[in-house]
C-alpha cells in the first residue's frame, strides 16, 4: 500500500511493473514519466476522457466494468485511443451478458438510453439481510441467462456500435416512470 501517488509511482518504476489495474482517479494522480511501457486497465469508477488522453498514447489501455454485485469485471473495452469524448465500458467478457432495457425490461433500440442489466456467471444472488433491496435490483433475466437472473446496477447506458456500451452514471430515480421517460431519449455523444 502506498501513502501517496508519488510513493506508488516510485514503487511502480523501481519494480518495473508492466501491467497495472487501478481506478481512473488514482491513475490521474500518477505521473506518466518512467511508466511508458506500462499496460493499464482502469476499473472501479467512470473513466474521464482526460485520463485516456493522458495515458493511452503509446501504451495499451483498456476500461473495464464490474459492479459490486458481480464477482469480477463483466465488460472490457478494446484498447482506448486519445481524443474520444466518450470512454466505453466495452463488450461483455465470456460468460457475461449485458442488456440495455427500458422500464418494462424490453431491449432498448440501439442509440436509445436505457438501464444497464448484467446477467450470466458471476452475478451474485442478492444482498445479505436486505430482501427489499435484493428484490428491487435482482430480477429474473427476461432472456434466460444466468442462474441468479440479472442485476440492475443502477446505471444509465446506451448501446454503441460494435457491441460496446457507454455508461454515464446512476439514474436520478429508480422509478419505472423515470426509466420509461429516459428510454425514449436518443443518445447524442457529448
Amino acid at each position: 500500500m502506498s501513502a501517496s501517488p508519488q510513493d506508488l509511482h516510485r514503487v511502480l518504476v523501481a519494480e518495473g511493473v508492466s501491467v497495472l489495474t487501478q481506478t481512473p482517479s488514482a491513475v490521474a494522480a500518477l505521473p506518466t514519466e518512467g511508466l511508458e511501457s506500462l499496460a493499464l486497465a482502469v476499473v472501479g469508477e467512470a473513466c474521464p476522457a482526460e485520463v485516456v488522453d493522458r495515458w493511452a498514447p503509446g501504451r495499451v489501455m483498456v476500461n473495464a466494468y464490474g459492479p459490486t454485485e458481480t464477482t469480477m469485471c463483466v465488460a472490457i473495452s478494446a484498447p482506448l485511443k486519445a481524443g474520444s469524448s466518450v470512454v466505453p465500458i466495452g463488450a461483455p467478457v465470456a460468460g457475461a451478458a449485458l442488456f440495455v432495457l427500458d422500464g418494462w425490461l424490453r431491449p432498448a433500440p440501439a442509440g436509445v438510453v436505457g438501464e444497464l442489466y448484467v446477467a450470466g456467471r458471476g452475478v451474485g444472488c442478492g444482498y445479505v439481510g436486505r430482501p427489499g433491496l435484493t428484490g428491487s435490483r435482482f430480477v429474473a433475466c427476461p432472456f434466460g441467462r444466468g442462474a441468479n437472473g440479472c442485476i440492475a446496477p443502477g446505471i444509465w447506458c446506451v448501446g454503441a456500435p460494435m457491441g460496446s456500451w457507454i455508461t454515464w452514471g446512476a439514474p436520478m430515480s429508480r422509478s419505472r416512470s423515470a426509466a420509461i421517460a429516459s428510454s425514449s431519449a436518443k443518445f447524442r455523444p457529448p
